[in-house]
């Protein structure tokens, strides 16, 4: 079971990033939820190496941009993981990440569908998982209204 963070405490948001789209609006929504104390981790994912066709994500001093516009961002090291979701699991667990929030532009219609990342993680991830259904870049009505709201309750505290 994942507790769930006090107020007082600031929460830990893991943001498994595909560089499909921009991520200034992604970190925007991020700390929206966790409020300005929140620490964002962001975490680079492919589905495959660059070399194969996979997102090199951002340049070195993209990152150095984002670390000072972001002063509570912290980016991990990218993620090529032939079990890329499992890995995200991991790290959630690691660092104690009280929410993942991913966007995908898989299944707009807001399916959730295990061949997709974003929906692995919806399916098997112990942290609770904030899908962004996004379609083409992203951009331009982002964030997305929230259509649906999942909260699964087991009756403790």
């Amino acid at each position: 079971m994942h507790n769930v963070p006090s107020h007082n405490a600031a929460s830990t948001i893991l943001i498994p990033w595909d560089g499909n789209i921009p991520i200034e609006p992604l970190l925007t929504l991020a700390s929206s939820i966790g409020g300005l104390d929140a620490n964002l981790l962001l975490m680079p994912v492919t589905a495959g190496p660059v070399e194969d066709g996979g997102t090199d994500h951002a340049s070195s001093s993209d990152q150095v941009a984002l670390a000072t516009a972001w002063p509570r961002l912290e980016w991990l090291e990218r993620s090529d993981s032939a079990n890329t979701a499992m890995e995200i699991v991991a790290t959630a667990a690691r660092r104690n990440a009280d929410l993942i929030v991913m966007a995908t532009a898989c299944h707009p219609d807001g399916a959730i569908d295990s061949s997709c990342l974003a929906g692995q993680l919806a399916l098997d991830s112990p942290a609770p998982v904030m899908v962004v259904h996004v379609e083409g870049d992203g951009v331009t009505a982002f964030p997305p209204p929230i259509g649906r709201l999942v909260i699964l309750l087991d009756g403790s505290a």
